[in-house]
């Protein structure tokens, strides 16, 4: 009934107008066939934090979208919490946590940071139990789940990835 949206291109080579309008355009040619368009922003890419997405769905103007609310996301592409408070909470679509440390170290790129070295939660440094908070407040936890990529969870079986995420998550939640 979804489908998740992220903006690969290279940031800067278009304006937020210019995503909109396509996004939009994706949207309807979505919604032909009963989908809702989920827009994921990503610090590495075009559509690098929550403001630039925000601005493209209120652009866009179309029923059938919404945002994608990753904990790592949001923090590396700049947390503004009076910004998330203003959103809301039917047009975040779902939530994923995750952990990380306060700030990649010293030779760490982004791109590394966010597919190697996300933690599991409570492991990291991020400002969970606020963000969830926040979250809850603006009624924004409809669909939630973790979203953990890391070295040491690749190496894992499926069960096994679920066993060492089930515990931590729900600790995080409760």
């Amino acid at each position: 009934t979804t489908m998740t949206v992220i903006g690969t291109l290279q940031p800067g080579l278009a304006s937020v107008p210019e995503i909109a309008e396509s996004f939009g355009l994706l949207a309807d040619k979505a919604a032909s066939h009963g989908l809702r368009c989920i827009l994921e922003f990503i610090p590495v890419w075009g559509i690098k934090d929550l403001r630039m997405a925000w601005q493209i769905l209120q652009i866009a103007d179309r029923p059938n979208t919404a945002l994608a609310f990753d904990f790592w996301h949001y923090i590396r592409g700049g947390r503004d919490d009076d910004l998330l408070r203003s959103i809301p909470g039917d047009r975040i679509a779902y939530v994923q946590v995750t952990d990380a440390e306060a700030a990649p170290p010293p030779g760490r790129s982004l791109s590394d940071d966010c597919l190697f070295h996300r933690l599991q939660p409570g492991e990291g440094a991020l400002p969970i139990k606020e963000m969830l908070d926040i979250l809850r407040d603006i009624g924004a936890i409809e669909r939630i789940g973790p979203e953990v990529f890391s070295a040491k969870l690749d190496a894992l079986p499926a069960e096994a990835i679920a066993q060492e995420l089930r515990e931590p998550y729900w600790r995080a939640l409760a």
